[in-house]
């Protein structure tokens, strides 16, 4: 369980890095991979408690 919380934090750095690097894109496309990947992140943590 602890390795889909690693998984779902890479993922979510790689769509930041991903967005960073597509700086062309509008500030709204960073807000909402920022939000995503914040959402993940809590989704992830919440099902890593729910299993322990």
């Amino acid at each position: 369980m602890l390795a889909i919380l690693v998984i779902s934090i890479i993922i979510s750095f790689l769509m930041i890095a991903m967005n960073a690097l597509n700086n062309h894109s509008e500030s709204v496309g960073n807000i909402i991979s920022a939000i995503l990947a914040i959402i993940l992140i809590a989704v992830s943590i919440i099902a890593y408690k729910l299993t322990k």
